[in-house]
């Protein structure tokens, strides 16, 4: 067989192996590259930079020991150069903080005005819901 792409590589390997290729949805094309990307840039950061390899195990601990640095400390641009692990932790922290102010601000709203929900209610002899301010805006009559 001439050189084809890899795609068609894949498909016929599967046919050989007796194995139904998987429908995919949408993305998965998106997907395929970007993992096709992620694999160059790992082979060309630890796998061709760091060989020649003595044993497998040795390949295994430098793919989880890149892949550690990739998910959790490599700085990147876009977010500020910091870590991915870094800007995650922001990101549910100001999810907290958020919805903590939500919640303060919800509670507060009626314990801030001072019983003014109160106004205008019945109640028993001698309880007065008004409050002093309104008090001292109404002067009594002169007799």
């Amino acid at each position: 067989m001439l050189w084809g792409k890899p795609s068609n590589k894949y498909t016929e390997r599967l046919a050989e192996a007796g194995i139904e290729p998987s429908v995919g949805s949408v993305g998965d094309s998106c997907d395929n590259a970007l993992a096709g990307t992620i694999n160059g840039l790992f082979k060309a950061a630890v796998i061709h930079r760091s060989g020649p390899w003595r044993c497998f195990e040795a390949v295994e601990f430098a793919t989880l020991e890149w892949g550690d640095w990739f998910n959790t400390r490599r700085l990147l641009e876009p977010i500020g150069n910091i870590p991915p692990a870094e800007a995650e932790a922001n990101f549910y922290a100001a999810l907290e903080t958020r919805d903590a102010a939500t919640q303060l601000k919800t509670k507060g709203l009626r314990q801030s005005r001072r019983g003014s929900h109160l106004r205008g209610r019945n109640f028993p002899s001698g309880v007065c819901a008004i409050s002093n301010s309104t008090m001292a805006a109404h002067k009594p009559h002169p007799m």
